[in-house]
C-alpha cells in the first residue's frame, strides 16, 4: 500500500518513482491476485495493467506510467467497492460474481 502511495506521489511530482517502491508494489500485487475469493475476476485485468506499468518504468515513460498507475487505481478502487479483506461484501451487493462481470465492463 505504502509503495503505491509513493508510486502516485512521485509521478503527481513528475517524478519517476524509485525502482525499490515500484518493485515493492508489484511484488504485492502479485501476491494479493494468489489468494482465492478476493476479487478473482478482477486479477487477469489487474494484473495486465501491471505488466503495462512495468512496461513503461523499464521504458521512462513517465506519461504512460501515469495513465497506468491511474488504471491501476480505477480497478482498485472498482475491486475494493466489491470486495474486502474477507472475501465478497454480500450485505452489499448479493451476486458478488455477477456484479464483478458488470463493473468489468465499465
Amino acid at each position: 500500500k505504502t509503495s503505491f502511495k509513493v508510486i502516485l506521489r512521485m509521478l503527481h511530482e513528475g517524478q519517476c518513482p524509485p525502482a525499490e517502491a515500484v518493485a515493492s508494489f508489484l511484488a504485492d500485487a502479485e501476491l494479493m491476485c494468489a489468494y482465492p475469493g478476493k476479487g478473482d475476476v478482477f486479477y487477469p485485468d489487474f494484473l495486465q495493467v501491471c505488466r503495462e506499468f512495468a512496461d513503461a518504468y523499464d521504458s521512462c515513460d513517465l506519461p504512460r506510467m501515469g495513465a497506468m498507475a491511474e488504471e491501476l487505481a480505477h480497478q482498485k478502487a472498482r475491486c475494493h467497492a466489491l470486495y474486502d479483506n474477507r472475501g465478497p461484501r454480500m450485505k452489499i451487493v448479493k451476486n458478488a460474481a455477477a456484479a464483478c462481470e458488470q463493473w468489468k465492463t465499465l
